[in-house]
């Protein structure tokens, strides 16, 4: 009966060695496989440092904002949540406004004055 609950326990430990090396190769291989990204407020910032008065002037809906300005997120190839976006904008005293026209309305975002 002890050999058997001995057997057991190897058992056990192996499966436990095999998981965590896979989790530490599954974690380097993120590590490895994504070049760092600047922080979105930088990026958001960089891009409307690029335009000019007449074009931070415009109403901004969050596709133009986020399709624009070649913003990326934390993830691969992926573009930034429209939530972390927003909530930069807030911090950079940019208005949310909604615009009302034939086909109902959109909200877009107002430059600082």
């Amino acid at each position: 009966m002890r050999s058997y609950i001995d057997g057991l326990c190897k058992i056990v430990e192996q499966e436990k060695q095999e998981r965590e090396l896979a989790r530490q190769e599954v974690t380097a291989s993120l590590q490895t496989m994504h070049p760092d990204v600047k922080p979105l407020e930088q990026q958001l910032v960089e891009f409307f440092r690029t335009l000019s008065p007449e074009q931070l002037k415009r109403p901004w809906t969050m596709d133009d904002i986020i399709g624009s300005g070649k913003l990326r997120g934390k993830h691969p190839g992926g573009l930034p949540h429209p939530q972390r976006v927003s909530d930069i904008l807030k911090r950079l005293n940019w208005r949310k406004a909604r615009l009302y026209g034939a086909h109902g309305g959109k909200r877009v975002w107002l430059a600082p004055k």
